[in-house]
């Protein structure tokens, strides 16, 4: 049988926008987050973590991993794990797009209307912020008492989103994300634009039919040195970020930023798929004709 969000997706596949309905939700005080790298510190990373892979979460030597979904239908290149194992590579080509983008999105709301039915007393209901970043263990924090969200990363790569340019949206995210509103899952868009550039993103997210009401949250940063990873910390504080989605594993934690040996990290790759999630960019510019 499929779920309602399934069938939202596959309508949204064949006509090309959502049929689904948001619910309208309150609206919040806008934050800001993500980081202007000028003059940010590094955050600390332990020596012993940094050298070796924790044998419980790491890869078997002799079995290559699975590529998500979602970072098969995003294009992202393969994530180089340790002990030389890398993600097995899978030719997009081979696949429908939007088939795939149909299981990232739905892998992506399974989990979150999975986290966001838990009551919030729940010890069960976990952030995707990381307890220890530095220590590059995949444990999560708990978030009890606070209601649930997600909060997707709107700039491309490394890159600063422009949203005075024309953008279009995705309407199998617009559908995910109808199906999570109406479940009262808050949904929270995050960019290294300042606050002064509120105006433009909400025009954008509104004008691509990701934020049809114009309610959505904006984490926005409050000045241009300030990083995302502060904001995220403020942003947490008032709701249980149940979810990060962005096209780049630096848009879950910015440790990503600073790794001098990328495969340190492998066990995070725990996380993919259970709170942290690659996705296509959320806003892209139409392709010329």
């Amino acid at each position: 049988m499929r779920t309602p969000l399934s069938i939202c997706l596959l309508a949204a596949s064949a006509l090309l926008m959502s049929g689904c309905v948001a619910a309208a939700l309150p609206v919040l005080a806008a934050g800001g987050l993500a980081a202007g790298r000028g003059d940010r510190a590094a955050p600390e990373v332990s020596v012993a973590a940094a050298q070796q892979v924790a044998p419980d979460l790491a890869p078997a030597a002799d079995a290559p991993a699975t590529v998500a979904p979602a970072a098969i239908a995003s294009g992202l290149p393969p994530h180089s794990l340790a002990g030389g194992v890398h993600a097995q590579v899978i030719d997009p080509a081979r696949f429908d797009p939007v088939q795939l983008r149909i299981v990232a999105y739905d892998q992506f709301a399974t989990y979150v209307a999975a986290q966001g039915a838990l009551p919030e007393s729940s010890d069960e209901r976990r952030s995707a912020l990381l307890v220890s970043p530095g220590t590059l263990r995949p444990a999560t924090k708990a978030c009890t008492a606070l209601p649930a969200a997600v909060l997707i990363d709107l700039d491309p790569g490394e890159s600063l989103l422009d949203p005075s340019g024309a953008l279009r949206g995705d309407p199998l995210l617009a559908g995910t994300l109808a199906s999570l509103r109406a479940q009262g899952i808050a949904v929270a868009w995050t960019t290294a634009n300042t606050a002064d550039q509120a105006g433009a993103v909400r025009k954008a997210l509104i004008a691509a039919g990701l934020d049809p009401a114009g309610r959505d949250e904006l984490v926005l940063l409050r000045y241009p040195q300030e990083r995302k990873q502060t904001r995220l910390a403020d942003f947490a504080a008032e709701f249980c970020v149940v979810a990060l989605a962005g096209d780049e594993r630096a848009d879950f934690d910015e440790l990503f930023q600073y790794l001098k040996n990328p495969a340190a990290a492998a066990p995070l790759e725990a996380l993919i798929g259970k709170g942290w999630f690659l996705i296509p960019q959320p806003l892209t510019s139409p392709s010329p004709s």
